[in-house]
């Protein structure tokens, strides 16, 4: 399958999910059955390319670019070989990247912490979840002891027990569920993680149904009309692994 498409004022699109290399590889190829140069962005980096380019090289400085060791546009013919003024210079911009990025994990490292923190120091003394199928339930911890699976149970039930909170307050299910549902997120969960989340309250938490219909509204809400139908299809594929991962414990 090709990764090129809709060639733009001279620029190629790149097929959504296409990997680096074998655009490459495959422009290169597009250059020589053309006999003419042939561009196209990947990832903000805009690379050229003739048939005699050498790939290795081309992905070497995309690479370099997509440090911002030089700028965002690379090829047909990069030098062969770094001199040392580049590779200093590459190795300086690293270690800035490296420093940059460190201080950027230490603050979300304190973030999550302080949330942490915050969301556990909510759940002190909190009723446990509300369940209709407490045999459901159970099985559910059982078979979801590695990671992945007993981390959306473990959202699931902190997500739960905050909208109790919530809802002895007076509010409703819809004023709460979704900056609930990012509170309870102490994991980094993924969107199937919610979803099979969302799917496991439907059937033993007491509010689960209600919360699976303003779920259902929510993924629907404000979507573009021409992209209806992909949205549409998604979620179905969502709610079908969901199923998949629910039937562990039914």
């Amino acid at each position: 399958m090709s990764n090129l498409y809709d060639e733009n004022d001279g620029i190629y699109e790149v097929l959504c999910g296409s990997s680096i290399s074998p655009t490459i590889h495959e422009s290169i190829n597009l250059a020589e059955r053309n006999r003419k140069r042939v561009s196209f962005k990947f990832n903000e980096v805009l690379v050229h390319v003739n048939a005699d380019s050498i790939a290795e090289l081309i992905y070497r400085d995309w690479n370099r670019a997509m440090s911002n060791f030089i700028p965002k546009e690379v090829g047909p013919y990069p030098t062969v070989t770094l001199s040392d003024k580049e590779l200093a210079s590459d190795a300086r911009v690293d270690a800035e990247n490296q420093a940059r990025w460190a201080a950027q994990a230490a603050v979300w490292k304190d973030e999550a912490d302080a949330k942490k923190q915050r969301v556990e120091a909510m759940l002190v003394g909190a009723a446990d979840i509300e369940l209709i199928d407490k045999r459901g339930w159970k099985l559910c911890i059982k078979n979801n002891q590695e990671p992945y699976g007993a981390a959306v149970v473990s959202y699931a039930r902190r997500w739960a027990q905050l909208m109790q909170i919530e809802l002895a307050e007076g509010k409703t299910l819809e004023d709460v569920f979704e900056e609930t549902g990012d509170d309870a997120d102490l994991e980094g969960i993924t969107g199937f993680q919610h979803g099979a989340a969302v799917s496991i309250l439907s059937h033993v938490w007491s509010h689960g149904e209600e919360l699976s219909r303003l779920y259902n509204l929510e993924i629907h809400r404000d979507s573009p009309k021409g992209f209806a139908a992909a949205i549409v299809a998604a979620w179905y594929s969502i709610l079908n692994k969901a199923k998949q991962f629910f039937a562990k414990f039914s």
